[in-house]
């Protein structure tokens, strides 16, 4: 298990699921190496199509504040997925 999808795994563990305080989360790209990419897209729903051209992607390496989703698999943060 790469070192995010532990990290991501005893987050999990730790906090509830749908929680509604915004929580601290790094921006990693150890599972899904990129070499074109500088950072992760936002997203305007839950679908990987949907993405936000108006912001600028959170850069790897940096931390955001959000809430996961009720099924975990996503991280809100304010307006964007």
């Amino acid at each position: 298990m790469g070192r995010f999808s532990a990290w991501a795994q005893d987050r999990a563990e730790k906090t509830f699921l749908g929680q509604e305080e915004e929580l601290p989360y790094l921006v990693d790209n150890s599972e899904i190496p990129s070499t074109q990419s500088k950072g992760l897209r936002f997203r305007l729903s839950q679908n990987l199509d949907d993405k936000d051209y108006t912001r600028r992607p959170a850069p790897f390496g940096s931390v955001v504040r959000g809430t996961l989703s009720d099924d975990g698999k996503w991280l809100k943060v304010k307006k964007r997925w």
